[in-house]
């Protein structure tokens, strides 16, 4: 699989609007490790070995760091805001803190810098832990500040645009922040709009249908386990489950275009999937 595969899709396809392409994205892409440093100085919780494996059970939700992810081929990335009480703001999951925002915002720009050819979206939802509008507005103007140069502003139709305009203009990182959050010229607005649940196989293991609604008109297809299988064991191996199940059968999905969506969002990719999501991309047509 190409570190390169945008640069990689033939001219023609490159020439096609951004919103005709799909793009391999992740769930929960920072909840790769939890930063037990940062919940340890901060005497939050007291760590054990039970409360480390259940802590992971139910915030992991993938294998690799986000550079790896990059390089994996993903280009759509989800993730949630939390502070912890020295007042830095960290990417986590379940109120566990992962990784620092602002350095894993500038750890893509650098992977963008080596990669000229690749387009990123991110999406960042403030948790409940992060409800202070300052903190937030604070955070998001540190992100425009510091990254500006290769920001998509908010002015530009970036859907619209081709692949090969954003690259040539160096606007290559497009960011949204939940509406009543973002209010800088380079960060977008999103609001989930509504989901829907379809059973795969019985009344536990789901893919949603994630419909969100900002000034490009996002659509995002997820697929992952319940809350419940997610503190099972095998936690990879059904979400591998799910995923090679879509690609061998998308009967499962009635009444759904697949090309309406500009993203398929995974727990734990499997290389066949972010495979199979990039060379739908290749025959893309007028």
């Amino acid at each position: 699989m190409s570190e390169d595969w945008m640069f990689d899709l033939p001219a023609s396809v490159r020439q096609l609007p951004l919103g005709r392409l799909i793009l391999p994205a992740t769930h929960q892409s920072a909840a790769f490790k939890i930063d037990y440093q940062a919940i340890r100085k901060h005497n939050l919780y007291k760590i054990g070995r039970k409360l480390k494996e259940r802590a992971e059970r139910k915030c992991i939700t993938q294998q690799f760091s986000i550079f790896d992810q990059l390089k994996f081929g993903i280009r759509h990335f989800d993730f949630e805001l939390f502070k912890r009480k020295n007042n830095k703001l960290y990417f986590g999951h379940e109120a566990y803190p992962c990784i620092p925002a602002l350095e894993t915002l500038i750890q893509i720009t650098t992977y963008l810098s080596l990669h000229r050819g690749e387009v990123v979206v991110v999406r960042i939802k403030p948790s409940i832990q992060c409800d202070d509008y300052l903190d937030i507005q604070t955070f998001l103007m540190n992100v425009e500040i510091t990254l500006n140069y290769v920001l998509v502003p908010n002015n530009l139709p970036a859907l619209e645009m081709s692949l090969q305009e954003l690259c040539d203009a160096n606007k290559r990182l497009l960011i949204s922040c939940e509406r009543h959050y973002a209010m800088t010229d380079y960060i977008w607005t999103y609001r989930v709009r509504k989901t829907n649940w379809i059973t795969l196989r019985d009344d536990r293991r789901n893919i949603s249908l994630h419909d969100l609604e900002d000034e490009q008109g996002w659509r995002i297809l997820s697929l992952f386990v319940s809350e419940f299988d997610k503190l099972e064991d095998n936690a990879k191996e059904l979400n591998r489950e799910i995923q090679l199940q879509f690609m061998d059968n998308m009967a499962i999905l009635p009444n759904v275009n697949l090309r309406e969506f500009d993203a398929i969002e995974v727990d734990f990719p499997d290389p066949l999937l972010v495979s199979w999501i990039i060379s739908l991309n290749e025959g893309l047509t007028e």
